[in-house]
């Protein structure tokens, strides 16, 4: 009897605990599947098989299937059991990472080429005609892209291309001050170069690689501030002459003129006694001078051709020019 009664009370309470259910359902708990959990937020990768970086896997399922949303940019492989990513070209992707219990993980992944930012120049000096600004170009030679580029001196300017073409530009306050300042240039990685800039000022009109390209050229012309003084559009008569040792060459159109005037010969070197006198429209700017004294030097003569560059200073600013014509008239 005693035995009997052992096995009906357990059974009894079961009975009580299901009848008691709200919903006379009995619910088991099952252990849950863990979350896939990738160890980095963002994968830094260089470009390069032999720069492979390991997605590390901090939870997850097993039997894990990798792929990238773009492979021109990152490869995925399972390799031993682990997720090797390779860097194929610069930019920004996703590694797609599954397991066996279907859960998927979208990691973003960043390709870089190189660990250090530099520049084809640290160090650049320049020189500036009087008022005048000068610009200087430098290069990225190793970088990842996504350049930014700024100056220390508000006087010195600077812009920056993506293919990595640095322009500078600025000018010293005055014809006695130089100017400087330190440029810092950042890319995708947040890497840095800096550059330093000097700029002097200068009364010499034209660098040597202004000069050779205006030697390259031997068409008949006459420039003052980087602009033709010759209209296409005029029958104008050219001057080359020598009177009382005074050499004037240009040319005239009724009443409009540009004439150059200077002494001691068209031998090669500095003139004397050199002066400007114009009166003219180019486009829609008016430009006259009345026997403006001019430093003038002849560059070349060779025998069928004469260059010549000139030069003044006005109200702090320096002004420049060149011709080129017939040796003789």
């Amino acid at each position: 009897m005693k035995m009997i009664n052992k096995i009906i009370f357990p059974v009894a309470m079961i009975l009580c605990f299901v009848g008691c259910s709200s919903d006379n359902k009995l619910e088991v708990s099952l252990p849950a599947s863990p979350e896939l959990v990738i160890g980095e937020e963002v994968l830094m990768v260089k470009i390069g098989e032999e720069n492979k970086a390991e997605l590390k896997v901090l939870q997850g399922g097993g039997d894990y299937n990798a792929f990238s949303a773009n492979e021109n940019i990152a490869k995925a492989e399972i390799i031993n059991e682990k997720i090797m990513i390779e860097g194929v070209g610069m930019g920004k992707t996703y590694i797609i990472v599954s397991d066996k219990n279907s859960y998927y993980v979208k990691q973003p992944v960043s390709v870089y080429f190189t660990d250090v930012l530099e520049l084809d120049k640290t160090e650049v000096e320049a020189k500036s005609p009087v008022g005048r600004p000068v610009t200087i170009t430098v290069e990225v030679t190793n970088g990842n892209g996504g350049y930014r580029a700024v100056s220390d001196n508000d006087k010195v300017s600077v812009s920056i291309t993506q293919a990595g073409t640095i322009t500078v530009t600025g000018q010293p306050d005055d014809a006695e001050t130089e100017t400087t300042a330190t440029i810092t240039v950042t890319d995708n990685l947040d890497l840095t170069a800096t550059l330093k800039v000097r700029i002097t000022p200068t009364t010499n009109p034209y660098t040597d690689v202004e000069l050779e390209k205006i030697l390259s050229d031997s068409s008949r012309r006459y420039y003052l501030d980087e602009k033709n003084q010759v209209n296409p559009d005029w029958s104008v008569n050219f001057r080359n002459t020598e009177e009382n040792e005074r050499i004037t060459y240009g040319w005239d159109y009724y009443s409009y003129n540009f004439l150059l005037t200077f002494t001691g010969g068209k031998t090669e070197g500095k003139k004397t006694d050199a002066s400007l006198s114009c009166y003219n429209y180019v486009g829609w700017d008016f430009v006259t001078y009345e026997n403006q004294v001019i430093n003038l030097e002849i560059i070349k003569n060779d025998g069928t051709h004469i260059w010549g560059v000139y030069s003044f200073t006005k109200d702090g600013t320096l002004y420049r020019g060149y011709f080129c014509d017939t040796t003789n008239p």
